[in-house]
């Protein structure tokens, strides 16, 4: 255990996904000997980040409007949709040669979702 704020840093750093008290306590010691303008760099993009990012409305990817720029490509053929595990694995779509990758995306939905899949077009995957 270390004093105050050190602690609280490696206490909230463990919360984060993946991150257990070994890895939290060296990410902590770094930042603690990192040059400041380092620590101010992702200060801001962790700021700036909660501020402009949410999830699509219609896939749940992330983007800087309602819809992610996949959504709002009009070149994609929206009769058609390509469904991804999570949000990090949209940037895997272009690879993918599924329907020349035109085909809307989804990430797998959690059950508070599942009605966007029920909705036009998708009724027919149920």
């Amino acid at each position: 255990m270390y004093e105050g704020v050190v602690q609280d840093l490696i206490d909230e750093l463990g919360r984060l996904p993946g991150i257990g008290p070994k890895s939290a306590q060296r990410i902590a010691f770094h930042l603690l000997r990192a040059d400041p303008e380092e620590v101010a760099r992702l200060t801001t993009v962790l700021t700036e980040v909660k501020a402009t990012i949410r999830f699509c409305a219609r896939c749940g990817n992330v983007a800087q409007a309602e819809l992610c720029r996949i959504c709002s490509d009009p070149r994609r053929d929206q009769s058609k949709i390509c469904v991804v595990e999570a949000p990090k694995d949209e940037r895997k779509i272009p690879q993918i040669a599924i329907h020349g990758a035109r085909a809307r995306h989804a990430a797998a939905p959690d059950r508070s979702q599942t009605a966007m899949l029920e909705q036009p077009p998708f009724e027919h995957l149920g």
